[in-house]
């Protein structure tokens, strides 16, 4: 009892504290609840594919196939993916001047040759032949062997390398490119540039 007198002060003080602690804590606690109970849960969005459509083009084929007609491809699709999609060819093709690797353009016809044609064939055409006769321009994309002799300089020969090098090459992307012709230099191409196209 002595001892609870001298220091009833002290005791008093620590039970205060202990109370203020006490309080303290347990108002600390309650706002962590709350922030705990407050937090969103995060909103997912669902990342949405975005597929862009391949452009397609629309080519013909005939000659030696299974199934000749008008086919729709997407852009980008080589010569072999249109005789795939044609059914093959038939036992009667000549494949060795088709380039099958060369990529399709839009609006082309593509023609498969006979293993009993002799003449070297225009495989590729880009449009029908013949509308740039009569602007005295030759479209070196589209011109067979005979057309082409009709440009000075230009032999049967050189005419027939020209047709085997676009079957084997694809089209010619510029006018100079047929210097690429074995026979065509640039002087034999000075003389023609001004009466062909492509």
């Amino acid at each position: 009892m002595e001892f609870l007198k001298n220091n009833k002060f002290i005791i008093i003080f620590t039970i205060i504290l202990s109370a203020i602690g006490y309080i303290f804590l347990y108002i600390k606690e309650e706002k962590n609840e709350n922030i705990l109970v407050e937090i969103e849960e995060p909103i997912i969005e669902e990342a949405i594919e975005i597929v862009e459509e391949i452009p397609k083009i629309y080519v013909d084929i005939a000659g030696e196939i299974t199934n000749p007609g008008v086919y729709m491809l997407d852009e980008g699709s080589r010569v072999n993916d249109l005789i795939i999609m044609a059914g093959g060819v038939t036992k009667e093709a000549n494949l060795s001047n088709v380039n099958l690797a060369s990529v399709l353009s839009d609006g082309i016809k593509i023609t498969i040759p006979n293993k009993k044609d002799t003449a070297t064939k225009n495989i590729i055409q880009t449009s029908i032949i013949g509308n740039n006769k009569s602007s005295g321009v030759v479209n070196i994309n589209q011109a067979d062997v005979e057309e082409l002799t009709t440009l000075s300089g230009i032999g049967e020969s050189i005419a027939t390398s020209i047709v085997e090098y676009r079957n084997k090459n694809g089209n010619f992307k510029n006018k100079e490119d047929i210097k690429n012709v074995s026979g065509i230099g640039e002087s034999k191409y000075s003389k023609i540039k001004d009466k062909i196209t492509v």
